[in-house]
């Protein structure tokens, strides 16, 4: 992942479930195969979607009150005490507001793959909508 992009996490955890409120049915899958981080990136994910001729119409103007975050703290080439450091700083800010905070971590690594980390967060409301959040580090950078 890099700062800039929108992280397969993201898109697995948002933007999937957004797009079967717009009426696509069928499979839909992201998996990552191997995480990577910048320079050398070398990540791979799959992803499955179906073909669609129409989507639906979508209304949000209700997006209710939070009710619960889930996220998930990964690095590759790092010390797994940086993701738990990551995990603890999250769940700091989270818990003084919502007691249903979960964030779980994924240590990878490889030769090739760059080094960093980040933290995905997603938030779910009372009326199921979903936001997202993104955080990457490395390079010397705290993990808090």
């Amino acid at each position: 992942n890099h700062a800039h992009d929108v992280g397969v996490d993201v898109l697995r955890s948002a933007s999937l479930p957004l797009l079967k409120r717009f009426g696509i049915e069928g499979e839909m899958a992201l998996q990552v195969v191997r995480r990577g981080a910048p320079p050398s990136g070398v990540g791979e994910v799959v992803l499955k979607l179906p073909a669609v001729r129409t989507l639906h119409p979508l209304h949000l103007t209700d997006p209710g009150r939070v009710k619960r975050v889930r996220g998930l703290a990964y690095g590759s080439r790092v010390s797994p005490q940086i993701l738990a450091r990551v995990v603890e700083a999250a769940r700091g800010v989270l818990n003084s507001y919502l007691p249903d905070v979960w964030v779980y971590t994924d240590a990878s690594g490889g030769k090739e793959a760059g080094a960093g980390y980040a933290v995905c967060l997603v938030a779910e409301s009372t009326n199921g909508v979903l936001l997202a959040a993104e955080a990457t580090g490395g390079g010397g950078a705290d993990p808090e």
